[in-house]
């Protein structure tokens, strides 16, 4: 059996097999919350006093930790209600939601501790989720939330029994998720 070798490049993992492209993997977009997307339908038809309260929600979103989109963002950091005004009417048909990108791999063994076992691939991306693959690398077995983006992956057990997965963060903590609990 030839092994895979497994290369990650902003959204999407490259296998390789026998030093030629075999297969690929894109993550899934990001896709914002409803309340964002409701904020969004209502933004093109809306007075400077209304945009002015969808605005604030937008902000109230972003200060509650709910991921906003880029949009969003660039619209509350407009201060003239006439540019937001402006903006809005201009972007309202955009889709709400934003591509992935892998910040971390790691492996591990799917139900047997030998060298030449099956293993899943992990994925950590950066909207602070881990993602295992299954082992025909193209589909999602498990998704994780975690607090912060992950950095660094480490394995150990088998993920089929017992298993220990440890990632560093960029925040400087550090997670564990054993038995499907971070």
């Amino acid at each position: 059996m030839i092994p895979f070798i497994a290369v990650g490049i902003e959204p999407t993992v490259y296998y390789f097999k026998g030093n030629q492209a075999y297969l690929k993997f894109e993550l899934p977009l990001i896709v914002f919350s409803e309340e964002e997307k409701n904020i969004w339908r209502e933004l093109p038809s809306s007075d400077g006093k209304r945009l002015q309260v969808l605005c604030e929600q937008l902000f109230a979103l972003r200060e509650n930790k709910v991921a906003i989109s880029g949009l969003s963002t660039e619209l509350l950091s407009i201060e003239s209600v006439e540019e937001q005004l402006k903006f809005a009417k201009s972007n309202s048909s955009q889709l709400l939601q934003h591509q992935n990108f892998i910040t971390s791999m790691g492996k591990i063994r799917k139900n047997l501790e030998e060298e030449k076992s099956v293993t899943l691939l992990l994925l950590g991306t950066e909207n602070r989720e881990l993602f295992v693959l299954e082992q025909n690398g193209i589909s999602i077995r498990d998704r994780y939330t975690l607090k912060a983006v992950p950095w660094f992956i480490e394995a150990t057990g088998t993920y089929d029994v017992d298993y220990r997965i440890v990632i560093a963060c960029r925040n400087g903590q550090i997670y564990t998720i054993r038995q499907k609990k971070i």
